[in-house]
């Protein structure tokens, strides 16, 4: 065997599932070269790094949001095929594959952000308002639940204005890796959260971290997921303990069956929510009327802001 043909195997070679004899043949070369001896040291020591990686590293919906973006690019047969097939060990070498690649041919594969296209529900976009300099940054934030029996999930949509650049920083409760994006003025990223997420509770919660320039905002957006159950009724009587603000506006949702949207809203402050055969936007306006926090709604739900 010659160092060509040893670099041909080197990935199986490390991952150990090539046949007895070839193995023993690749063996012998890797005795006898110092140069493909050292390389396969190396590259033992990769997939050994990659292999220890503790299984939990990978964020909880990673598989889902490589899942949506496969299906925007219509490769989804063979590359879902190929995230089946590879185990730990698997990915492990993949990488080590790459590491071959790239040490003796140099070869150079661009990444590529692929958006998932999806019809949104209408948002409860951020206010703008114009300044000298022109208008403020804003961020809109729409989703669409998907509730095919193959893929259960909710698509997170969001869409930058009034700046070039902007970022975003996602939290899902239960998921304690944050999901980034890095968004440009016009083109929308999506993140698509399966209704697993939501642990048994009825509302799913999405934390959003985003900044553009020197704007920056918190947003808290609350979606109650979809049910067999008879639909809530538009007008409901209730009293609720004084809760902290998220919780008090994620139960609101909930038994309203409506979208939530928290903007930069301290979600430590305590709300207690009552109801006497009222809509959601009069109960919220209602709870934090003592605050000065404005209150805009819509058929699709209420939002909350606090002018910052």
């Amino acid at each position: 065997m010659n160092c060509e043909r040893w670099r041909e195997l080197a990935s199986d070679y490390v991952e150990g599932s090539l046949p007895a004899d070839i193995h023993a043949e690749a063996e012998r070369h890797v005795v006898s070269c110092v140069s493909c001896g050292t390389d396969a040291d190396f590259l033992r020591g990769m997939a050994s790094t990659f292999v220890s990686i503790p299984a939990d590293d990978t964020p909880l919906f990673f598989a889902d949001n490589i899942r949506s973006r496969i299906e925007a690019t219509g490769r989804n047969n063979t590359a879902l095929g190929l995230r089946d097939r590879l185990g730990r060990l698997g990915l492990a070498t993949a990488f080590v594959g790459t590491a071959v690649a790239g040490m003796f041919w140099g070869a150079m594969f661009p990444s590529q952000r692929t958006v998932v296209p999806a019809t949104m529900a209408p948002a409860l976009p951020a206010a703008k308002s114009a300044v000298a300099n022109g208008p403020t940054p804003s961020l809109a934030v729409g989703w669409n639940q998907r509730v095919d029996a193959t893929d259960p999930a909710i698509d997170v949509q969001f869409s930058l204005a009034g700046a070039e650049r902007g970022a975003v920083r996602c939290e899902i409760p239960g998921d304690k890796y944050p999901y980034r994006f890095t968004l440009t003025e016009g083109i929308p990223q999506t993140l698509r959260v399966p209704l697993s997420a939501a642990r048994g509770d009825r509302t799913l919660a999405v934390g959003i971290r985003w900044n553009a320039g020197d704007v920056s905002g918190s947003r808290q957006v609350f979606l109650p997921l979809p049910s067999d159950d008879q639909a809530p009724s538009a007008k409901q009587s209730f009293s609720l303990p004084e809760l902290p603000a998220g919780d008090a506006l994620r139960e609101l949702a909930r038994r309203y069956g409506l979208p939530v949207v928290a903007d930069n809203v301290p979600l430590d402050i305590k709300l207690a929510p009552r109801a006497v055969d009222q809509t959601l936007d009069a109960v919220v306006r209602d709870s934090v009327a003592s605050l000065g926090w404005r209150v805009d709604s819509g058929r699709d739900g209420v939002r909350v802001s606090v002018s910052r």
